[in-house]
């Protein structure tokens, strides 16, 4: 049997790195599309579908009030220049100042983006784990008790709304127990209920379909041929179960994370007084702070397009038919 040629391995490794770069080029085009257009979206949303000087001037200003606010603010400029100041602040992250704060709109953003992210983080850790540990304990004891508590537990939690549960979770826990704090910012104890809380719902999704789909593959036929071949179970498991569920798995888990950051927070950071971009966004959604609003909407779609690229990245190190593909 002849072995391939030094030259015809150096010229297919040549030729996947030169795929690998066009399809990055490619996806990182879609991105700036993709940002563009909600870039665009979210200026007509705030600044054509109504005027924010009717929002934001009191009622019992004069007229002569009411113009030099809009002055002001560019309010009674053309559409046109204010769709081209408001690209050149999304270019230049300037999004001018927060009218309620005083203070320029990133940084606010910008302070509050940590905190989002480490009880979007930590909620996750929460999901994926408990999903799919209790997605393998109902798959592998298929037909026995667990497997029914397994399929019962998953359907009901992921259909609960998060803003009850942490009101529950606050109930119990702090106001019954005493355990633990209702509200505020800290390590470790204010976190566990906002990230219990945000967990609750994607752990009963991810463990649902983890059973689901290991089920499917032990019961396919490559894997029934290699049990009848004598192989234990852990070499089923590792060798074919968990290469085959792996993608899905992280495909569900990449839109619970991206809901989580999005999302997911927004209502337990207000229930829990976290102060993340969550409720950064409804505080000052209320008083139309339309820069800082503006920026986190932005913030939020530049980590959407970003953590999908890095999803993709990790579908081709899972499985070897989408680095081919």
């Amino acid at each position: 049997m002849t072995k391939p040629s030094v030259v015809g391995v150096t010229h297919r490794r040549a030729r996947y790195r030169g795929t690998v770069g066009a399809a990055i080029a490619r996806r990182l085009i879609q991105s700036v599309v993709v940002l563009a257009i909600v870039v665009t979206v979210v200026f007509f949303i705030f600044y054509v579908l109504g005027d924010p000087t009717d929002l934001l001037v009191p009622e019992t200003a004069t007229a002569a009030q009411r113009a030099a606010f809009s002055h002001a603010h560019g309010f009674d400029e053309s559409l046109w220049v204010q769709l081209a100041r408001f690209l050149r602040g999304v270019v230049t992250l300037n999004f001018g100042t927060s009218y309620s704060q005083g203070v320029p709109a990133m940084p606010l953003v910008l302070q509050a983006l940590p905190n989002t992210l480490i009880l979007a983080s930590s909620a996750f850790v929460l999901a994926a784990l408990g999903g799919v540990l209790l997605g393998a304990a109902g798959a592998f004891n298929e037909g026995k008790l667990v497997d029914r508590a397994v399929v019962f537990v998953s359907t009901a939690i992921s259909s609960l709304a998060e803003f009850w549960v942490g009101l529950i979770l606050i109930v119990i826990v702090s106001v019954k127990l005493g355990a633990l704090p209702t509200s505020g910012f800290g390590f470790p104890k204010q976190l566990i209920l906002p990230a219990v809380t945000v967990a609750v719902a994607p752990m009963g999704r991810i463990a649902f379909v983890t059973r689901t789909n290991i089920l499917n593959t032990l019961h396919s036929p490559h894997v029934v041929a290699a049990r009848a071949r004598g192989n234990r179970q852990l070499v089923l498991i590792t060798r074919h179960v968990l290469r085959n569920v792996s993608v899905p798995t992280v495909a569900l888990c990449a839109v619970e994370v991206t809901g989580m950051v999005v999302g997911g927070s927004t209502v337990v950071e207000t229930v829990f007084a976290w102060p993340g971009m969550g409720r950064l966004f409804v505080t000052l959604m209320q008083t139309y702070d339309l820069p800082v609003v503006s920026a986190i909407l932005v913030v939020g779609a530049v980590f959407v397009l970003i953590l999908n690229m890095a999803i993709d990245n990790l579908y081709a190190l899972l499985d070897p038919r989408v680095r081919y593909e």
